[in-house]
């Protein structure tokens, strides 16, 4: 059994949290940032995990790319589907918009990693995006976004046990 995890990260954070999902997953894990590799062949894994970050409320165009390119193999294999972002309430409509309907249906689970803000990676135009979203959160006392690691421990319980259904 081989398990392919396909990510997109501006930042960084969804590559370090497809890090630790890797560690958990039960499975012979590969990786491939898709910003920086294409992958090859699909049909070598046997489960196939797809994730990104959201940034403007949109996921990398390379990830829906990818999904609507590659949508009938993936439907032969076992997908997971997983987001960073902030808005952790909105997860369901972000993946809708940027993951055919078909691959959404055939998760095995969909899952939000939380999101987190480095400063240092921002521009000037994304850092003032920033300060305005948590004065907004402040005001409306919504919870500030952050990581949640739980989640991909959640994530990896999951699709684990989808793994140990096929053997």
């Amino acid at each position: 059994m081989k398990t392919l995890i396909v990510y997109a990260s501006r930042f960084g954070y969804i590559s370090d949290c497809t890090k630790m999902l890797k560690e958990k997953i039960n499975d012979q894990v590969d990786i491939i940032d898709i910003l920086k590799q294409k992958p090859t062949n699909l049909n070598e894994y046997d489960n196939i995990l797809i994730g990104g970050s959201i940034k403007m409320g949109a996921i990398q165009k390379q990830i829906t790319s990818f999904c609507v390119k590659n949508m009938e193999v993936l439907l032969d294999k076992k997908i997971g589907l997983f987001i960073a972002c902030a808005q952790i309430k909105s997860k369901d409509r972000y993946i809708k918009e940027a993951i055919p309907p078909r691959l959404v249906k055939h998760a095995s689970d969909i899952q939000c990693f939380g999101g987190e803000y480095r400063n240092e990676q921002l521009n000037f135009f994304e850092k003032k995006m920033i300060n305005l979203l948590e004065k907004f959160a402040e005001q409306n006392n919504s919870d500030r976004p952050g990581p949640i690691f739980e989640n991909i421990t959640t994530f990896a319980t999951v699709f684990n046990k989808k793994i140990d259904k096929k053997n």
